[in-house]
């Protein structure tokens, strides 16, 4: 997604992190890909390449609970590649932790970037 000056702080970037939390926490898949693209998903399809991620950091298995440990928003220096990192912790039924990274790319393009299992 294209974001404006505006939406460049760290509210506001903590917000789309947010966000970006809850639709993997809702399992909108399809949700997710299209507000936020996924840098990781090669050829195959964004929403799909997100829910396989999602699997693989649960180990295949389903989840009951799950919410938004923490989001920590980080900024590059001028002139380089990127302008912000979105770091956001979701915890799974309070054993399992998954990293969600969202990117500002300099041409203020927001993206998810990468999903792992945290050890």
């Amino acid at each position: 997604m294209k974001l404006l000056d505006n939406q460049l702080d760290k509210a506001s970037l903590s917000k789309f992190g947010e966000e970006a939390c809850r639709l993997l926490i809702a399992r909108d898949f399809s949700g997710l890909a299209g507000r936020f693209g996924y840098a990781l998903a090669g050829n195959d399809d964004e929403s799909t390449a997100i829910e396989m991620e999602l699997k693989r950091c649960l180990s295949g298995r389903d989840f009951l609970s799950a919410k938004v440990e923490s989001v920590t928003v980080r900024s590059f220096k001028p002139g380089e590649m990127f302008r912000s990192l979105i770091e956001c912790v979701v915890i799974f039924d309070k054993r399992v932790r998954v990293l969600v990274e969202l990117i500002v790319a300099a041409n203020m393009n927001l993206y998810l970037e990468e999903i792992s299992e945290m050890a």
